[in-house]
């Protein structure tokens, strides 16, 4: 079983040799260079790695991550191909995983657990697809067309890259972009309302976040989404409407440990005892983002 990683890069050369001395050992490493303008292609270079195809001024930039790749999975000759970004790194004994994994696997993708460096902050997310299968959808924020969920193949530890402070500002406009193309797309709405929140711009974060929980049906993403804005009214001061929307996340799954914290963190210690009692037998059960 031939494993390709699939892999888009710019401004990463403080990060790219950690990620693929930990892929080393597929059979091919495609690396689309997008435009760096830093010495990024030089370092991959210099690694001297037989099995990295680079790309470098094929793809212009676009403001859609999809597009760039799509691009790279067009370039990878493999049975399976695992998808991962210059900041990012996989687990020891990763792709021996996937390829067993892979020797076996009816689907035409599979999951990995993804750990924030230095937390125990995780979520699963489809990171390795048969070679010509499914594609990447959406500007930013993108996901592979076939998704699935369960019994992860292996683990990728998220760095942060220090180009992220070169534009700090892309998600946001990608997303204002795409929301604008597509009003309807739940998925853009929430990941809308989240950067309007990360930026402390908590009206427009709130008139989001009350469309997309207006429209959405997937349950696990909508808790999150009600959480946020508990969190959002709590740091305006209106306390009982933040009680009121945590008790809504908790409604669609008592399992959420961060939400039973929450609340017991904004309520009066009389329930906030049991609010904490109720989250240490919580089980992340169907919970998107695991924070701790």
């Amino acid at each position: 079983m031939k494993i390709s990683v699939a892999m888009i890069v710019k401004n990463e050369e403080q990060c790219i040799t950690r990620c693929l001395r930990s892929v080393a050992d597929a059979d091919e490493i495609v690396v689309v260079d997008t435009g760096s303008t830093d010495a990024t292609c030089n370092v991959i270079r210099a690694l001297s790695l037989n099995n990295v195809v680079l790309s470098e001024g094929d793809f212009a930039w676009c403001d859609d991550f999809s597009a760039a790749r799509n691009f790279s999975l067009s370039l990878c000759t493999g049975d399976w191909v695992l998808i991962i970004d210059a900041d990012d790194w996989l687990g020891v004994g990763g792709i021996q995983s996937i390829r067993e994994a892979a020797e076996n696997c009816k689907n035409n993708v599979m999951s990995v657990t993804m750990i924030h460096d230095g937390t125990t902050n995780s979520y699963e997310l489809t990171r390795v697809a048969r070679v010509g299968g499914p594609v990447f959808e959406g500007r930013v924020h993108e996901v592979l067309s076939e998704s699935t969920f369960g019994s992860p193949v292996a683990t990728m530890y998220i760095g942060r890259s220090p180009n992220h402070d070169i534009d700090k500002d892309i998600d946001l406009r990608i997303l204002k972009k795409e929301h604008a193309e597509d009003p309807t797309k739940p998925r853009t709405m929430y990941y809308l309302a989240r950067e309007y929140m990360y930026k402390a711009m908590y009206t427009e974060s709130l008139n989001m976040f009350a469309k997309y929980i207006g429209c959405s049906t997937f349950l696990a993403e909508k808790a999150d989404a009600l959480l946020y804005v508990a969190r959002i009214f709590w740091k305006m001061g209106r306390g009982d409407d933040a009680r009121a929307t945590c008790m809504s996340a908790i409604t669609i799954n008592a399992n959420f440990r961060e939400a039973l914290n929450f609340m017991a963190s904004i309520s009066f210690e009389h329930n906030a005892v049991r609010w904490r009692e109720f989250a240490k037998l919580a089980t992340n059960e169907r919970v998107l983002f695991v924070r701790n």
